[in-house]
């Protein structure tokens, strides 16, 4: 599965406090990015697409390198779906937006950002107009959009 992509976005967070919860496409129907089914009597696991139907998580795993090891061989390091590969990437990628944003960190080189439109005050017109992709993006990663 690896070689197939991602779902792609806008994504968001639904559900009812009393029913579940989902992340899915901001689209019309809202397809299921990923969803979560009980596991045993505490426990719960995703659940992800799969050729339109919801597969769950337990049914996708990579297992440790060492199964046969008693008491290891439940053990993940992951989900072998390209959503899932996207999510556990998604600390690393908004570090990486944040070290080329000139108005996330101020002391980058403004070379470093795509979108970077001087302005002769050395600020970036795009941060002043509020236009800038990038930083719309690290804003809602952050909770702030």
């Amino acid at each position: 599965m690896s070689d197939k992509k991602h779902t792609p976005g806008p994504w968001r967070w639904y559900g009812n406090a009393e029913r579940g919860f989902c992340l899915a496409r901001a689209a019309h129907g809202r397809p299921v990015v990923m969803g979560f089914e009980e596991l045993g009597v505490h426990g719960v696991q995703p659940s992800f697409r799969v050729d339109g139907y919801m597969v769950c998580g337990c049914d996708l795993c990579r297992f440790e390198v060492a199964p046969e090891i008693v008491g290891m061989e439940h053990d993940i390091t992951g989900f072998d779906h390209p959503d899932a590969h996207l999510i556990a990437a998604a600390p690393e990628l908004l570090e990486s937006l944040e070290d080329c944003c000139v108005i996330a960190k101020p002391g980058n080189p403004p070379c470093c950002c795509p979108n970077y439109q001087h302005l002769p005050d050395g600020d970036c017109a795009e941060a002043k107009n509020g236009d800038c992709h990038i930083w719309k993006v690290i804003q809602k990663a952050r909770g702030q959009g």
